[in-house]
């Protein structure tokens, strides 16, 4: 969690800074936070499988903000 906690808080920044806030932006933060909720919820529930789709999911948020920057 800490290693793209990290990541997000750095892309969510320079989005801001550079001004590149905008609908996919939010919808890339949102998609960050609900799949690492949901990954939390399903790994104490010990279940592996969704717990890597949950993963990819805040992943795919991150890279809707990279895309925003680039």
């Amino acid at each position: 969690m800490l290693e793209s906690l990290v990541l997000f808080a750095i892309l969510v920044l320079v989005a801001h800074v550079a001004g590149r806030s905008n609908p996919m932006t939010i919808m890339g933060a949102q998609l960050f936070l609900g799949g690492r909720v949901a990954f939390a919820a399903v790994y104490l529930a010990g279940i592996p499988w969704v717990r890597t789709v949950a993963w990819a999911a805040s992943m795919t948020g991150l890279g809707l903000i990279f895309l925003q920057l680039i």
